[in-house]
Parts: structure tokens; C-alpha cells; sequence
């Protein structure tokens, strides 16, 4: 997967677990909308079927996403490409004038410790799974690798014996990080299936129940969001975007991003009233929508970027072949990835109506 998605979506997904506001009648108390965790109420037996199976699959899902994807994929990554940065593909040669190292990688253990606790769980998902239990597997053997060759390129130790046990440590080092890319796409894959009808439900939930009110606005414009930058930045080998679904995706988070301000200025005061609203709803509410703010002005250069692609850049479907883009003018792939990703940090910082 690639890296904005790879950082991107992790964090969006721990957004899209269902039950922090599901059902009034299932929980004993509310929690934080980003935290992914619910507390069931078992002496309740008004609940909506789908919306309990829903509540099983994403405390499920959720021990994947914070223990193991939200913990550790974006740091093997740094870790890795810092280690690329430097050495040469065959590895290191003893010749090297800059030895970057790499970065420390913690948290195999307590993902390996929540694979297997997630496995146990129901809803039985054999996918899911799977590639979670291939997941904790890669991070186990990664880490220790990382370790070794930390300690030994932060102390220097190449300069005793001419890159010796660096030179036996990157066959292994690269073939444990081929791996965890492989994990890493599949877990994400999986999770994903899964979470993305699961959010939708759950918008269609907090509309039955609540209305069109801020939770609502909020999880839409996360819900869009998210398509945006998959249309935008497709994973795997896929790198052909459609200009045409991109603009009318964006069109759709333009929109709700406006119906979530519209919203805002009509009922601010409720974001002020303690008995609906945590003491700081204004100033998360704020945050939010600047980021957002900032992410819809970036994908509309980006948009702009993709359908003024020249003739070159296009597939014989009029689709746009990323890897044959030129560099755009205003605001590129990247520039649009980033800007995704700092609107879901600043979302994860900063709930709302809670």
C-alpha cells in the first residue's frame, strides 16, 4: 500500500468503528468518538440486531487497528526508508561516507498478544484473521532484526570491523521488510472490506436515531473523505485515476463539508452546552473543520492537476496514469496525501459533539 494510504487509512479506520454512538439503549456511557471502544450494556435487550453484530465486529476489528496497524506500520515504514536512504540495494559495501541507520520499531509483542486475542473473537472472520495473524508474525521477526542493526549502526560498531555484521544483517533485514509489506497490504485490504460498510451502517444509524445533527455531519465528511483518497492515491499496482469519479467524489465532500459549517453556525451554541457537548467541543470543532478546510483546497488543486494531464498521461480509457503525471503546478499526489493525512491526525485530537 502506499504511503499516504498507509497512514492515512489506518487512522481513518480506528475513526469508522461502530459503536461509540450507536444505539442510546446499548451502552452504559459514551466514549471518546475516535477512541474505537464501547462499553455493551448485557441487561439490555432492546438492540438492534445488526447494530450488536456490528458493536462484536468492530471491538473486533479495532484490536488489529490500535495494536498492531495504528502501532507500528507507520514507524516500520520511516524505519525502512531511512534505511533505504542510504544503503545500496545489495547492501552495504564498506565504502559508505553517510550511515544514516535506521529507526527503532517497539510493540511486536502487544500486537502478536492482540492478534491472537482478536482471533478469539466473534464475529468469526477467517480474512481478518488471517492477515492479522500474518501481521503480528512479520512485526515479531522485524523487530529484533531492527534492533540489532540500530544499536549496531547508532554505535558505530561498522567502523571496528568494515561493516561485517551490517553486510549479514541486510539479506535479512530486507527480506523481513518484503514481508511485512506484503502483511501490511494484506491486513489492510481485509480490515478495510470490512470497516467500510461498516461505516456506512453506522451513518445511516446516527441519521435514524440522532438526525442530521453534528455526529452526523462529522462522520459523513470523514466517510467522504476517505473515499476521496482512495479514488485519488488507488493502492497496489493500480495507479489509474479517473478524473470524471475523483471530481464528483470531491464534489461530495465539498458538500458536506458546507453542510457540516452550515450546521455549525446554526447550532454552535449546542457545542457550548456542557450537557450536550464535552468542555473543548468548539475549539475540536474548529480544528476539524480547518483541516478539512485545508485537505478540500489541496484535493481541489490536485483535481485541477488531473484533468489538465496531457495527452501522455492518459490510458486509452481517459484515465489518468499516475506514474506518468507530470509534476503538478499547484498541489500534487503527494501534497493531497499529506494534507489527508493531517486532517485525519487533527480528527483523531479532536472529537466532537462528545
Amino acid at each position: 500500500m502506499n504511503r499516504l494510504l498507509r497512514q492515512g487509512l489506518l487512522l481513518t479506520l480506528l475513526l469508522l468503528l461502530p459503536g461509540v454512538t450507536g444505539c442510546k439503549k446499548l451502552f452504559k456511557k459514551k466514549t471518546p468518538l475516535d477512541a474505537g471502544v464501547a462499553i455493551v450494556d448485557d441487561t439490555t435487550t432492546t438492540v438492534d440486531p445488526q447494530d450488536k453484530e456490528d458493536e462484536a465486529l468492530g471491538n473486533k476489528v479495532g484490536e488489529y487497528i490500535r495494536n498492531c496497524m495504528n502501532a507500528m506500520s507507520s514507524r516500520v515504514y520511516q524505519s525502512r526508508r531511512r534505511y533505504l536512504s542510504w544503503v545500496p540495494k545489495n547492501g552495504p559495501t564498506g565504502h559508505e561516507t553517510r550511515v544514516y541507520g535506521l529507526y527503532q520499531v517497539t510493540g511486536a509483542a502487544k500486537c502478536d498478544a492482540a492478534a491472537t486475542k482478536a482471533k478469539g473473537m466473534l464475529p468469526s472472520e477467517p480474512g481478518i484473521e488471517a492477515a492479522g495473524q500474518r501481521y503480528a508474525k512479520a512485526v515479531v521477526i522485524l523487530e529484533p532484526l531492527i534492533k540489532d542493526a540500530y544499536t549496531y549502526y547508532d554505535q558505530k560498531n561498522y567502523r571496528d570491523d568494515k561493516f561485517a555484521q551490517g553486510k549479514v544483517l541486510h539479506p535479512q533485514l530486507m527480506a523481513a521488510f518484503d514481508e511485512f509489506v506484503k502483511a501490511d497490504h494484506d491486513i489492510h485490504q481485509a480490515v478495510g472490506a470490512v470497516t467500510k460498510p461498516l461505516s456506512q451502517r453506522q451513518l445511516a444509524r446516527i441519521e435514524r436515531e440522532e438526525g442530521k445533527k453534528f455526529r452526523y455531519h462529522r462522520r459523513n465528511v470523514l466517510n467522504i473523505a476517505r473515499d476521496l483518497v482512495e479514488i485519488g492515491d488507488p493502492s497496489g499496482e493500480d495507479d489509474e485515476v479517473s478524473f470524471a469519479v475523483y471530481d464528483a467524489t470531491f464534489q461530495d465532500l465539498d458538500k458536506a463539508l458546507t453542510g457540516l459549517k452550515d450546521y455549525g453556525v446554526l447550532r454552535r451554541s449546542d457545542l457550548m452546552n456542557t450537557k450536550k457537548a464535552k468542555i473543548g467541543a468548539t475549539t475540536a470543532y474548529d480544528n476539524f473543520v480547518r483541516a478539512c478546510e485545508e485537505y478540500v483546497r489541496r484535493a481541489r488543486d490536485y483535481g485541477r492537476c488531473l484533468r489538465d494531464a496531457p495527452a501522455f498521461a492518459k490510458t486509452k480509457d481517459g484515465k489518468v496514469d499516475l506514474d506518468k503525471l507530470p509534476r503538478c503546478k499547484d498541489s500534487g499526489r503527494r501534497d493531497f496525501g499529506d494534507k489527508y493525512d493531517a486532517f485525519i491526525v487533527t480528527s483523531n485530537a479532536n472529537s466532537f459533539p462528545f
